[in-house]
């Protein structure tokens, strides 16, 4: 499983390295300049799409087997999901840069495609394995928002090329950015690291309660700022949605707490590390360059090194 997430991560480094190189080279004048503007858009898609997009994906890939103890449905699967949205990336990118609409339309849709075998992948993986907490909802709640991200860029690429629905433009450009930004970034964020805190901090009995919280605030959040957006709402609805994400972050920073208080790292570096205020800082007043055996209940004997 190795091969298929380091294929995305490598990419979305590259690509950084482009977007930084490029941003250096033009002495960051594009960010002086409107940013929806076809240099602006090439230098935000690069970002986003080709950096921060690529390495989140490398990192379901990676993570969700973790989580699930499981690999993923299909690795063919996933590379032809990194084939098309490598490409669809590519050529969009391209036509941002050379101001070809025609590109943008057809490799937006192209990048689409792979999103959605990923999302095929990804579900099918989650419903085969039957394990429904906060951390796989909120995985399958951010590939939704994922999909529904690039079908309202999907939509404005077309409506580039052939003014379609030109009235519809700034409600699916702000649609756009909420989908992503709230909720397949924030969304992934927040659930896998109910995750990846427990562990890193070695707590556990903590409850899911709160977890549960998070991810209906969250979605509620994203569901009303899309609405409020795609209606052309009054700001009130906005602000709504906006009271809701703040909700959801309050209860996030609870849970994360929570955490913290139930960490198991402390009381390992007390056992391991009292301080000695006659003899300095080193570990039970032992030298330097020594070794303090010391033992957790129940658990194996451990050296603290100095």
């Amino acid at each position: 499983m190795f091969l298929l997430p380091f294929l995305f991560i490598a990419t979305g480094l590259a690509c950084f390295a482009l977007f930084s190189l490029s941003t250096l080279a033009q002495a960051a004048v594009w960010i002086a300049h409107p940013p929806r503007i076809p240099v602006g858009w090439f230098h935000v898609h690069l970002l986003v799409l080709g950096w921060a997009t690529m390495i989140a994906m490398g990192a379901v890939y990676q993570l969700l087997n973790v989580v699930l103890q499981k690999d993923v449905f299909s690795r063919k699967l996933g590379y032809v999901h990194y084939a098309l949205y490598t490409v669809g990336t590519v050529g969009l990118l391209a036509g941002f840069s050379a101001g070809r609409v025609q590109w943008i339309a057809v490799f937006a849709a192209l990048a689409w495609i792979g999103i959605v075998l990923f999302a095929v992948n990804i579900g099918v993986t989650l419903i085969r394995a039957g394990q429904w907490n906060p951390i796989t909802l909120s995985t399958a709640g951010s590939i939704l928002f994922l999909v529904l991200t690039g079908l309202a860029g999907l939509f404005m690429g077309f409506n580039f090329a052939f003014r379609l629905w030109p009235e519809w433009h700034e409600r699916l450009f702000y649609t756009h950015m909420w989908l992503g930004t709230i909720g397949w970034f924030g969304l992934l964020i927040t659930g896998f690291s109910h995750k990846m805190l427990p562990m890193f901090y070695l707590a556990h009995g903590v409850s899911n309660r709160m977890a549960y919280v998070v991810f209906w605030l969250w979605n509620a959040a994203v569901l009303a700022g899309a609405a409020a957006f795609l209606t052309d709402a009054p700001f009130p609805a906005v602000g709504a949605a906006v009271g809701l994400l703040t909700l959801a972050v309050y209860a996030y920073n609870v849970h994360t707490t929570q955490i913290r208080k139930a960490r198991h790292k402390k009381v390992l570096a007390q056992a391991c590390w009292r301080p000695s205020t006659a003899r300095g800082h080193w570990p039970l007043s032992v030298p330097p360059r020594s070794h303090t055996p010391c033992s957790l209940p129940n658990g194996p004997r451990m050296n603290g090194l100095s």
